[in-house]
């Protein structure tokens, strides 16, 4: 949690410095420079202390080391980020960029969700006691990710292009305070902001998920549930990939914002679903639990290509209203309250946990009433999150025809920018 508040306070500063930056390499390239080598530098050095410190002393390495590992993601990730809102003017095209980013990124994070097991592999066992070593493990697999990152983090500096910054170094530099008031002054923009609080909100109780199958269903045994969510997260990202050409078709088609309302408004039928399962799932029938992950995982996806695809839209709006383009503050200010707000409702999961009475040492022989309100706030929560999400997207105004509107005025302007 203490990383990603670091994160997130960063984020705006590199968002305002890099919209503000001028150079012969442009406004985002340099710091993707400085980014790739500053991770790959800082990523294994969050692992390098010496084993016969205490825990205190390993604590404030791997705080300090790791503050440095995310103040350098964010170096790269708010003008990346930026870069990719960039790539077209072109409403349609846009989702099509995120696809494909989307795609990528899906199987990274399948690769991730395998580090823990590759640590764990003969290669990195103790020589002397044949037993596994997972710092050393996780050792090496740091060093082999920091050589991927200089692989890979180059190539966007190398052949990506900035298309608006020539646009951007005739205009004056702003002020971080006044960039960030402008900011918040997009109707659009706060609308999608407001979408990412709810949208967050039932990370206040997802946890219970994994309680009810843990303690309820198997009162307690650990096993047997780590292994249904292990397989349920890797069938559903495969899922999502396969959804994502089917959500840029449809976007292209019906319109981003009109998806997305179809998107969020399908997370209350499995919401409820949870209720039912949770009420009359046994051992032999667990594996039930993992089905709604499965029709969740394109919903996220879905949700997770558009969103961004709006901003860029976002972006042309704010540019027709103040003649500034600064994709580094949306983006930095974007990120910004994902990790702050999913943070404060992971964060307060805990407490609600221990507010319904539920103690860990009965297991599955809880007092009566706490299994029954966890299902109660499990469904509802997320049914809450929901209706918020449509009404507050009810209000968004930058359809397809505004959009192409707003293209049609900036390059009347400005002309015309196809590099």
């Amino acid at each position: 949690a203490l990383f990603r508040l670091v994160d997130g306070f960063t984020d705006p500063l590199i968002g305002h410095l890099s919209d503000n930056f001028r150079s012969r390499l442009g406004r985002r390239r340099p710091f993707l420079i400085i980014g790739t080598i500053a991770t790959a530098i800082a990523l294994p050095l969050c692992f390098l202390f010496p084993r016969e410190w205490s825990d205190l002393n390993i604590m404030i390495w791997f705080f300090v080391f790791g503050s440095l590992f995310f103040i350098s993601s964010s170096i790269y990730a708010v003008p990346i980020n930026s870069l990719g809102m960039e790539m077209t003017p072109d409403y349609n095209e846009r989702t099509s960029v995120m696809a494909y980013r989307s795609v990528i990124g899906k199987f990274i994070t399948l690769f991730g969700a395998w580090i823990w097991f590759i640590t764990q592999l003969p290669i990195f066992h103790n020589p002397e006691t044949g037993q596994p070593d997972t710092l050393n493990g996780a050792i090496w697999v740091c060093f082999i990710i920091s050589g991927i990152t200089l692989l890979l983090g180059f190539i966007p500096v190398i052949f990506c292009k900035e298309r608006y910054y020539e646009t951007a170094a005739k205009e004056g530099r702003s002020s971080f305070r006044e960039s960030m008031r402008q900011s918040l002054k997009c109707k659009p923009f706060v609308i999608l902001l407001v979408m990412l609080i709810f949208l967050n909100m039932p990370n206040l109780t997802n946890v219970m998920g994994a309680y009810l199958t843990t303690f309820q269903i198997f009162d307690g045994d650990q096993g047997t549930p780590a292994l249904l969510d292990g397989t349920g997260k890797t069938i559903s990202m495969f899922l999502s990939i396969m959804a994502v050409p089917l959500v840029a078709w449809l976007t292209r088609r019906y319109g981003k914002d009109r998806i997305l309302l179809v998107i969020v408004f399908f997370n209350i039928p499995i919401s409820v679903a949870y209720w039912f399962i949770y009420t009359y799932v046994t051992p032999e029938t667990a594996w039930i639990t993992i089905l709604p992950g499965f029709l969740n995982a394109p919903l996220v996806t879905g949700f997770w290509l558009i969103v961004p695809s709006m901003l860029a839209d976002v972006v042309d709006q704010d540019e027709v209203s103040t003649g500034h383009r600064r994709e580094g503050a949306f983006a930095s200010v974007f990120s910004w309250f994902i990790k702050v707000s999913a943070v404060l409702m992971v964060g307060l999961s805990g407490p609600i946990i221990d507010m319904v009475g539920f103690d860990p040492e009965l297991k599955g022989a809880q007092a009566e009433g706490v299994f029954l309100k966890m299902r109660i706030l499990l469904v509802a929560v997320p049914i809450l999150s929901v209706i918020f999400q449509l009404w507050v997207l009810s209000k968004y105004s930058i359809s397809a025809e505004v959009a192409h509107q707003n293209r049609e005025t900036l390059e009347a302007r400005r002309g015309a920018i196809n590099k």
